[in-house]
Order: structure tokens, then sequence, then C-alpha cells
């Protein structure tokens, strides 16, 4: 989840309020890893909300806190190859974000839980479709330091971590389904610039990370789905590539046009994602 908090420095000590709307829409293919895996196809479709209060000058003049609740609605549906099987999950989600500023120097921490429905069609009478609820309990967290190029240019170096809890209810055991954690680290850079066009903020940016899961435990990952497969993951160091485009309307309306390719051994995806925001 990406948030953009553009031009709130000109705002009084707070709290000033904002709410922002985002559609996400993010396609993956997997190949197979063992020989009770499947290569499969995964889409996406996402669209949340939030609002969110920003106080300035907390504890030195160049610094902002803000904090907010998101609610989502997300629906995945899953192909594999060489055979009829389906699965969908759909449900919606809940989440608060906060992030902190202070000159260069930013950090943002969000915990959210998704409430899923988990169906799998089997193309065929035998089995039958099946259905068991389960819920991603995930933290995720960033630090982030920009500093200026010369030239309306910056560098931007990140490091964070995700750390995601799947839970699966009852009936999970019978289609093999088990609970599990995934632990992911992820470090990189963003460049980009910034100028201004007829009273338009604009400001292109790239970012490029690489990350690792580096603690996979227990069953089956909501991302994994199916019941065949077992986390194999762990340890894999996979890069991605996320460009954007970030736009300052000014008097509190901005937009935010964001993509993402990720890619390593087995895997190649990517996303795209539009995030409108008005601030008061």
């Amino acid at each position: 989840m990406k948030h953009h908090f553009r031009g709130f420095w000109n705002k009084g000590t707070g709290p000033s309020w904002a709410a922002w709307a985002q559609g996400l829409g993010d396609w993956e293919h997997r190949d197979a890893t063992s020989a009770t895996d499947f290569a499969h196809f995964t889409s996406t479709s996402a669209a949340q909300a939030g609002v969110d209060a920003t106080w300035k000058g907390l504890a030195a003049s160049d610094d902002a806190l803000v904090v907010g609740l998101v609610g989502s609605w997300t629906d995945t549906h899953v192909s594999y190859d060489g055979t009829p099987t389906k699965t969908r999950m759909s449900g919606p989600g809940v989440g608060l974000y906060d992030t902190y500023v202070r000159g260069g120097f930013s950090a943002d921490l969000t915990t959210k839980f998704d409430f899923l429905q988990l169906t799998s069609d089997f193309g065929s009478a035998t089995p039958a479709p099946t259905s068991v609820g389960l819920t991603n309990a995930g933290v995720s967290g960033n630090l982030q330091y920009k500093q200026d190029l010369g030239h309306d240019s910056f560098v931007e170096p990140t490091g964070g971590f995700s750390f995601t809890r799947t839970m699966f209810g009852s009936g999970a055991e019978a289609s093999g389904l088990a609970d599990s954690s995934d632990l992911r680290l992820q470090a990189g850079a963003r460049w980009g610039a910034s100028w201004t066009v007829n009273t338009v903020s604009i400001e292109p940016s790239l970012k490029t990370l690489v990350y690792s899961d580096v603690i996979v435990d227990g069953g089956t990952t909501a991302t994994a789905v199916a019941a065949s497969v077992s986390p194999t993951d762990q340890g894999k160091v996979r890069g991605e590539v996320d460009p954007a485009l970030n736009l300052d309307f000014g008097s509190g309306y901005s937009a935010a046009l964001s993509g993402q390719v990720r890619f390593g051994e087995g895997l190649l995806g990517g996303s795209v994602n539009l995030n409108l925001r008005k601030q008061w």
C-alpha cells in the first residue's frame, strides 16, 4: 500500500485532514518449483480509500506526523497450468498507517487485516468446489532518507520489512491448508526530480529494490493458495522496479500514478495503481 503526502508543509500545526482513494491492478506468473507444485497465473484487482490527519512541528520546525485509517476490497483469481482448477480470494480489509517526516528523513508503518473467502473450483463434479475463510494479518514498515542532488533532483535510499500471518478458518485442514507466516526484507533507493509547470508540481521518480522472503514458516500462504503448494520462496533474492509520477495541483489536490515490475527465479509480475488525494 502506497500513500502520497504532498503539500502538507504549508498547513498549520494541525491536525489538517485529508481523504484519498486508490485503484490497483496486479498480475503475476510463477513457475512450478517442485514435483507437487503447479505453475500458476494470478490476477488481482483492488480498491482502497482512507482518511488521515497531519500534525506539524511536533519535535522540530521541519517535522510532521500523519496518522490514518484505510479500508479496502480485494479480488484475486488464480489459474493453474495444465489443470482446470481455479481459485478465487475476495473480501474486505481494514488497517492503520502512520508516517513521520523530519527534514529528509521519513519512516512509515502500516498494520492491516484482510478478511478473505477462498473458493476453489476443480473444474469437475468430483471433488466439489470448496470454500474456506482466511485472515491475512500484516505489518510493514520502511525507513527513507531523501538527499538533494542539485538541479531539482534527489536520491532516497530506503529499507524495510513486511510480516504476514495467514490464518485459515474451519475446513482448511481437509483441503491441505495450514496457517503460515512470512517475513520479507527489502532495500534499495528511489531517484527522481521535481519542477513546476503552470503552478502544477511534477515529480517523476524511479525506485529499484531487492527483496527476499527470509523466513517462511508453516503451511500455505495466501499468495501460494493451492493446497498442494508448500512455501518455496524462502531465501530467494528478487528484484523490483517501481516508476511513479506524482502531481500536486495546489489547493490540496494531488494525484499519483505508479507501477511495479517484479522479477526473479521463476517469477514475473507487475502492477499499476492510481491514487487521488484531497487535503484540507
